[in-house]
């Protein structure tokens, strides 16, 4: 047994309260104590849910859920809430656990220059803020990954980073000018305050003057700037925070040092050196614990062996994907789900009803449905007009044709800002002159919506059948809009007034002045069963207090159409309560269509299968997380494990520790996409690896057949499709080994030695893992693989990790700013000894290599890597110096073997329209 601690907790949410049952986890069991999955599995091309098993000892009953005398009984359930931690390198701050914690001081604000230092890795990149004083400043990560400063209380005042900040633990600097208002921001060299530092893009000027009196400090969630100032509200940043400081002046004197690396575990408030008083609240906590797993106990039976001394319970938890793959029922629609977001709703009637309904169901809980007459034609009803899907931001709702509807609205008090809203499409020559399209009772009155074919379609307002509007709103047909009906009253008259938003564009009409005031008592469409034939209406609601619907429903109206993928993702989650996870910035992902309707975990999925990065659920919390394909392309190594030094292998450093396949199960050499768009669908588009290379779809030998598959993704537009199909087709035609095993573990005595224990526990799904110094038998040059899976094994005295990767070659994408010096199509001009390290290289007319010394631009000629250090010559051929068997191949060459890149530049995707 090694004398390695891995000081393993395990604890269940009981009650609210995180309790520690690590004494009860059974050290027995072969291989492990416990064993943790996350990500995808060998072979799998989807996330699969995380799961954590092992045993627990249950000799006194405590783990029996329906034992009375159990000491946890009543307080644990079914998928009662676990988490496993391992002990880590030092303190931190660690907000995981919600999205509004904070650490907060008392503080005299700093007036004239300021200088401002935060040391964290975030876990989460949707906007946020991360720290502010009071409302004289706040600084805030932006969804394009951008750090902003908000000078003052007003939005209009915040200036940005012209570049975006690197993932993984980082540190920033920003610095404020009072005289000018430039604000310069910066970056740390070895992601510690303590490193030198860089700065980050170009200085912005922003305004000037001094940020006024004040005091209080956040680290966090800053409500004020989040709820009041910031739109649309930004929540509290995730992840773990090291460092904070404030200076007053440019590298002048340190004014607030929130040293959260330098408090003991579990400390909630601390001084620090200059006499600012620290509070951590909220789930906010001072950490020591890298935590492996969170989850739920889905599964607690009972075993014992035929004595009945030896009781355990072989548990197994899932995490949050294990429950949204079982789902069957679809979200929401993004209509239903914005009017259900509103306050003072007193009456809703979504109208998504199914085919054969007798009235339309009630939009809230315990309200009464809406009565019908007539037969408006729900989805797909036979022998009435069909429903109609002219709203992307909804299911499909009815045609009204001749039906008249009546709908009670419940009691309430009138603000005296009354308001019906509804959804209304009216295609040309479908409804008659002079219909009333909508009517709401008052108390003695009526108030109805009056439609006109003149001008293209015509909403004007009556008043108990006298038409109190002197210029109707015109230009309504053929337009899917959202139509309110606001009824201002005062105590002498109302002003009945119409919005009606459309097209990106939002109209308002003052109806005129009328003599009603109090609460609507009922809503009725189409009261004189006019025959109105494909006439729409749908998102029916009343309200006490008119909306301003052009800031509050002209996303959902459009379906949320052109939203991000990582946006999607993040808002999605948080809709459906479950804590979202977006690694890399959101604002840099595809662009994506309407929402469709469909299974939570399905719409997650097609926001990974539009941007191609990678669903995965996070050790640190229990959520679901979303990494973006920019955040998986370039990188630089988590970790480089030294393979000669045995920092790869498993407890016996069996040959299983280092397992390599080539096979051809992510071969796809052949895409055709089709654009869905909410209820619709597109074009398609179809990208072939067709160049007769060895990965083309040429019959074997020359390439290795035909890989075809379909797939539809929910993009914004057809001129999508090549750009993603292409990189599909790119990802699936590496030739290289991809590595289902790379084994290393905490305990080994050459992690120990090589002082990386740490840095393996933060290798993250996604992450560019590398191994070195690899044996003879492999293909030269280090192993590069990201990270697809993981599995954890742990017992009181061993900790290993084993990462299921895939090749990282194509991630390896071109850099903006960065210079292409390929020139396609090389050869070497005459043949060459092993050692040779003057080259003349043949290039295409036209086309030469970048010329200079100093390069370090990696080859390959016939398998063996060189890299060049300097190219000169005006003409082909061009001279190379080259550094000879960069991957251990050494060997002759022969005139016109192939010179190209080694790492040839691709672009990425992210963003694309």
């Amino acid at each position: 047994m090694s004398a390695y601690s891995t000081g393993l907790e395990v604890d269940l949410n009981l009650g609210g309260t995180w309790t520690p049952i690590t004494s009860y986890v059974m050290n027995r069991t072969a291989p492990a104590a416990v064993t943790i999955t996350r990500g995808r599995p060998d072979e799998t091309s989807q996330v699969s849910p995380s799961t954590m098993t092992g045993q627990l000892n249950n000799r006194d009953g405590r783990f029996t859920a329906r034992n009375p005398t159990g000491a946890y009984y009543g307080d644990l359930n079914r998928n009662t809430p676990v988490r496993l931690s391992v002990p880590y390198s030092g303190s931190f701050m660690r907000i995981e656990d919600d999205s509004v914690s904070l650490a907060q001081a008392s503080f005299t604000a700093v007036t004239g220059d300021i200088d401002i230092r935060m040391e964290m890795w975030l876990s989460n990149w949707l906007p946020c803020t991360l720290a502010c004083a009071s409302l004289n400043w706040a600084l805030v990560l932006n969804g394009d990954g951008t750090i902003g400063m908000i000078v003052g209380a007003s939005a209009d005042d915040l200036y940005s980073s012209t570049l975006p900040v690197p993932a993984g633990h980082i540190a920033i600097r920003v610095t404020r000018a009072e005289s000018t208002g430039v604000i310069t921001f910066y970056t740390s060299s070895n992601g510690t305050i303590g490193g030198s530092w860089t700065q980050l893009g170009e200085a912005v000027t922003g305004v000037t003057g001094d940020l006024g009196a004040g005091s209080g400090l956040i680290v966090g969630y800053a409500s004020a700037y989040a709820t009041e100032v910031l739109s649309p509200p930004y929540g509290g940043p995730n992840g773990r925070f090291w460092d904070f400081e404030v200076y007053s002046g440019i590298g002048g004197t340190l004014k607030a040092h929130a040293a959260f690396s330098s408090q003991p575990a579990g400390t909630i408030t601390w001084t620090d050196g200059q006499g600012n008083s620290w509070e951590v609240s909220g789930t906010a906590t001072i950490d020591d614990r890298s935590y492996r797993y969170h989850g739920e106990m889905s599964s607690l039976p009972v075993a014992w062996d035929p004595s009945g001394h030896d009781i355990w319970v072989p548990f197994q938890a899932g995490g949050i994907l294990r429950r949204l793959q079982q789902g069957t029922a679809p979200i929401i629609s993004a209509m239903r789900r914005a009017v259900l977001q509103q306050a003072g709703v007193k009456a809703y009637w979504a109208c998504e009803d199914g085919a054969g309904a007798a009235q339309i169901a009630s939009g809230l809980a315990g309200a009464p449905a809406m009565s019908f007459s007539g037969s408006p034609g729900f989805q797909s009803q036979a022998g009435t007009p069909s429903a109609d899907s002219e709203f992307a931001c909804s299911a499909q709702l009815p045609q009204v044709a001749s039906s008249a509807w009546r709908g009670p609205v419940p009691g309430y008090t009138s603000s005296g800002n009354d308001a019906v809203t509804f959804l209304l499409y009216i295609p040309a020559s479908s409804v008659p002159n002079g219909t009333t399209i909508l009517a709401v009772t008052v108390p003695g009155h009526t108030l109805s919506i009056l439609y006109s074919t003149a001008s293209g379609g015509e909403l004007s307002v009556q008043q108990d059948g006298s038409t109190i509007s002197e210029a109707p709103l015109t230009g309504i047909n053929g337009v899917p809009m959202i139509v309110q009906l606001n009824n201002i009253t005062s105590s002498t008259s109302a002003l009945v007034t119409i919005l009606a938003v459309g097209d990106g564009e939002t109209e308002t009409f003052n109806g005129g002045t009328s003599t009603v005031s109090g609460a609507f008592t009922s809503v009725i469409v189409n009261p004189s069963g006019a025959a109105c034939g494909s006439m729409e209406i749908g998102h029916i609601w009343v309200t006490s207090d008119a909306l301003d619907l052009a800031t509050t429903m002209q996303a959902a109206l459009n379906g949320h159409d052109g939203e991000t993928a990582g946006t999607r993702f993040g808002r999605l989650c948080t809709e459906n309560g479950i804590a979202p996870r977006v690694y890399g910035p959101p604002a840099a992902t595809a662009i994506m269509g309407p929402q469709q309707i469909d299974t939570l975990m399905n719409v997650l999925q097609s926001c990974e299968d539009a941007d191609r990065g990678m669903l995965y659920e996070p050790a640190d919390s229990f959520g679901v997380g979303y990494r973006t394909l920019a955040s998986l392309c370039a990188q630089a190594a988590a970790i480089t494990l030294n393979y000669a030094a045995a920092e790869v292998g498993d407890q016996e450093n069996s040959p299983v520790s280092l397992t390599s396949v080539d096979d051809d199960q992510y071969t796809r050499n052949d895409w055709t996409l089709t654009r869905t768009s909410g209820s619709q669908t597109g074009s398609s588009c179809q990208v072939t690896l067709d160049d007769g290379s060895a990965m083309s779809i040429s019959p074997p030998p020359t390439g290795v057949g035909d890989y075809s598959n379909q797939l539809s993704v929910y993009v914004q537009s057809d001129a999508q499709l090549p750009g993603i199909a292409g990189w599909m087709v790119h990802t699936g035609t590496c030739g290289e080994e991809r590595y289902p095993r790379i084994v290393t573990g905490l305990h080994r005595p050459a992690v120990v030695a090589a002082g990386i224990g740490y840095t393996v526990q933060d290798v993250r799904i996604g992450d560019f893992v590398q191994v070195s110094n690899t044996p003879d038998w492999l293909p030269p040059g280090d192993i590069k693989q990201l990270v697809a899976g993981v599995t954890e094994t742990l017992t009181s005295f061993l900790f290993q990790v084993s990462w299921n990767a895939i090749p990282e070659s194509p991630y390896e994408t071109a850099v903006a700013g960065s210079t292409l010096a390929a020139s396609a199509g090389s050869a070497l001009a005459t043949s060459y000894s092993s050692s040779a390290t003057s080259l003349s290289v043949d290039t295409p007319s036209g086309e030469l290599w970048v010329t200079g010394s100093g390069l370090s631009i990696p080859v390959l000629v016939a398998g063996e890597e060189m890299t060049v250090t300097a190219i000169s010559g005006a003409s082909s051929p061009q001279a190379f110096t080259v550094t000879r068997s960069v991957n251990g191949v050494a060997k002759a060459q022969a005139s016109g073997a192939a010179l190209a890149l080694a790492e040839p530049p691709v672009a990425a995707l992210a963003g694309v329209t």
